[in-house]
């Protein structure tokens, strides 16, 4: 038994792989930032150049996105025609941008930093003047996968609101919350004719 399940935990699963952008909104401006690593292989195969070679801009009607510094990425044809959409504003540039160079162009084709590796991990951030509402953007987790018959990968965009004002609602209603709760538990313990206003509670079994 001990042997089965030492060869068990030596077969290697399936490689798991994702690039994942991160768009956030903070006082005067917008940040999108983009981790993870991609497979190759879910891509048609590479290509030239493609224009729109800026340190980073977004265009959220057409799902399309670029981080990083201002280098000239490689470009790579994909099984899709065009990304999800995550909002209804155009093309805008940005005022920033540093790391690798990471785009999703409008009609699908996907950019990553020369020589890239498959499997390896890219971290590039930009920065945007503007708030989510300026800039057209829908808060919204948006998820395209790429199959190319060899392989499969995913490409995430997450929208992701300001946190304190949703935080600041939610604590706001605990009180209420808190008050309905412990009125129902002081309304059900008043039982008629009992001697006590609270309820004994039941001892544990053992």
């Amino acid at each position: 038994m001990r042997i089965l399940l030492t060869l068990l935990l030596a077969i290697p699963g399936p490689a798991s792989a994702a690039l994942l952008f991160f768009i956030t909104e903070e006082p005067g401006r917008v940040v999108a930032t983009v981790s993870g690593s991609f497979d190759l292989n879910a891509t048609q195969g590479m290509i030239g150049g493609r224009p729109r070679i800026a340190a980073g801009w977004l265009a959220p009607s057409g799902g399309g996105i670029a981080v990083g510094s201002s280098a000239q990425p490689t470009v790579y044809l994909t099984n899709v025609l065009g990304w999800t959409a995550f909002g209804s504003g155009p093309y805008v540039g940005n005022l920033s941008g540093d790391g690798d160079k990471v785009l999703l162009y409008a009609d699908g084709y996907l950019g990553l930093p020369q020589a890239y590796a498959s499997g390896s991990p890219v971290s590039g951030t930009a920065t945007f003047s503007g708030t989510f509402s300026s800039l057209g953007l829908i808060p919204g987790t948006y998820l395209t996968v790429l199959d190319s018959g060899l392989a499969t990968d995913t490409i995430t965009i997450d929208v992701i609101p300001e946190p304190c004002s949703c935080f600041f609602l939610a604590i706001g209603a605990l009180p209420a919350v808190t008050r309905r709760r412990s009125n129902r538990v002081t309304r059900s313990d008043w039982l008629p004719g009992s001697s006590s206003t609270m309820r004994t509670p039941a001892p544990l079994k053992g």
